[in-house]
């Protein structure tokens, strides 16, 4: 059951994203970028546009401006009271590993909002999913006609991939910021995703589990036809030898998500 504007994002749902790492050193994220992913969480509700777009430009700042190269690593736990106060108390969110990635993307905000409100995002990014489902809640149609800021969505789909089933369901959603003016946004509109998995996934392998995950993205297009995105993502499973506390598990999602990223890029050159 759907619930209004509570949660999402448009991220590969599965560890099984290459099976070979190309690995390299994995860092904590700077505090100011950290603080500003973790916010995005739970401001997707509720904070104003001008604390958004505050928020949008201290983001710039700590990931480099005018210089921001693509960049990923860990950040620290959703907080425990907030993800209560939304009805989600069962699991400890510090079992979760956080990662997060900045990266430039060769689209337009118009373009990347058209691939994050597609229904048949396997056709989009073929691989992730084995079956894959969208139903539309309040909000999409005027989102998409410019009439309004917030759309909602029910995703069902199931995985398969280096022995590895499950199917889940999740709750998503999309907010745009609408510019404010030159000092406020100085980018224009603003983009925000949240995903949520409201239950634990259903495991195939009664040994595997998949209790949490959880997903913020922010973008805004720094130059004409780049859009910086930022995401972040909570996760905590164990599929036997891949498990989310794990570097080589981050390194394989971080590189799915660059790859999200590249593309999303050929489908805006299309």
């Amino acid at each position: 059951m759907h619930r209004p504007l509570r949660a999402r994002s448009a991220l590969p749902a599965t560890f099984a994203l290459g099976l070979v790492c190309g690995c390299r050193n994995i860092e904590p994220a700077p505090k100011a970028l950290d603080a500003v992913l973790r916010w995005s969480f739970f401001a997707f509700d509720e904070a104003e546009d001008e604390t958004v777009a505050e928020a949008i430009r201290n983001l710039d700042k700590a990931a480099g401006g005018a210089n921001i190269e693509h960049q990923d690593g860990t950040i620290g736990p959703l907080d425990a009271e907030q993800l209560a106060d939304m009805g989600f108390d069962k699991h400890d969110p510090a079992d979760a590993q956080g990662i997060y990635m900045v990266n430039t993307v060769n689209c337009s905000l118009k373009q990347m909002q058209e691939l994050l409100l597609a229904r048949d995002q396997n056709d989009l990014y073929p691989g992730t999913y084995e079956t894959y489902s969208r139903e539309w809640g309040e909000g999409v149609s005027a989102l998409r006609d410019g009439e309004g800021d917030r759309g909602a969505w029910d995703e069902t789909f199931t995985v398969s991939q280096l022995g590895i089933k499950y199917g889940a369901d999740t709750e998503g959603g999309l907010r745009r910021v609408r510019e404010i003016d030159d000092e406020q946004t100085p980018f224009g509109d603003i983009l925000l995703t949240r995903r949520i998995m409201p239950k634990p996934a259903d495991m195939e392998d009664p040994d595997h589990s998949y209790p949490q995950d959880w997903r913020s993205e922010l973008y805004y297009e720094r130059s004409p036809g780049k859009v910086v995105r930022a995401a972040a993502m909570w996760r905590e499973a164990d599929f036997g030898a891949i498990r989310s506390d794990q570097e080589g598990t981050w390194r394989i999602l971080l590189n799915g998500m660059k790859k999200w990223d590249e593309t999303s890029g050929e489908h805006c050159a299309e």
